[in-house]
């Protein structure tokens, strides 16, 4: 799908404190650095690190490494600097 993004996950998780999420988010979110994007991905690239819900990714191995694949609006939001 053009419209996904393939993350690779951090271990640990985003701490609650610094994110802004609704209240329908009571699981604590995960962190991955995005790997590749799909063409019509907006707002994300490649080097980006997002917010995602664990419960919505199908991940893939390659190599020995684990990645994930996300459509965009599973994406909760962008960690920025």
């Amino acid at each position: 799908n053009t419209q996904n993004l393939c993350i690779k996950a951090h271990e640990a998780t985003a701490p609650k404190s610094i994110l802004n999420l609704r209240d329908a988010y009571k699981e604590a979110p995960r962190l991955a650095d995005v790997i590749s994007v799909g063409s019509e991905v907006k707002g994300y690239a490649e080097g980006d690190v997002v917010i995602y819900k664990e419960y919505l990714t199908n991940p893939i191995k390659l190599d020995e490494v684990e990645y994930l694949i996300l459509d965009q609006q599973d994406v909760l939001g962008k960690v920025v600097s």
